[in-house]
């Protein structure tokens, strides 16, 4: 009777060394998985960070270049011909152009509400649909200079970010 619960006994031994091995294995894991959770929280925060250094930076530009579009009348010839040129990369083959002929004749914003269709021929916009479009952006710039936008539109980072 000895034997067999000796023998028991050690079978119970050896299946408890077997059941603490696979619990330091999974606390091993546990352990593991736990460094790699902190490692990609630190990095989301870094991302977080570097998110909303560029949200700032976005701002900033969009406030500046608000101010810039409603202060067009102030602006010279080289930033008309930068200003219509970022409007279309259509309107890219008039830069030299453009550039030379504003320059020539001492363009600033405020003329620009009185251009019509021959001037923007005489400054070397060829295309009818080119002088209608430029055109159409003089007005709509004269028009939003005129209400000065207050909404800016935000940039938001899409789908979840579980550790934010």
């Amino acid at each position: 009777e000895l034997k067999r619960e000796n023998g028991e006994l050690q079978q119970i031994r050896a299946q408890y060394t077997i059941v603490m091995q696979h619990n330091q294995q999974l606390e091993n894991e546990n352990n593991e998985l736990k460094k790699q959770a902190a490692d990609a929280n630190d990095e989301c925060e870094e991302y977080k960070s570097k998110w909303e250094a560029l949200q700032h930076k976005y701002d900033e530009l969009y406030t500046e270049h608000n101010m810039a579009m409603s202060n067009y009348k102030n602006w010279n010839a080289d930033m008309i011909t930068n200003w219509i040129i970022s409007l279309s990369k259509d309107y890219e083959q008039y830069e030299s152009v453009l550039r030379t002929k504003l320059n020539e004749e001492s363009l600033d914003g405020a003329c620009l509400v009185t251009l019509d269709k021959s001037d923007l021929d005489r400054f070397g916009v060829k295309g009818y649909k080119h002088k209608t479009g430029i055109l159409q952006h003089i007005k709509e710039l004269a028009e939003s200079a005129g209400r000065r936008l207050t909404l800016q539109p935000s940039i938001q980072p899409e789908g979840d970010t579980p550790f934010m």
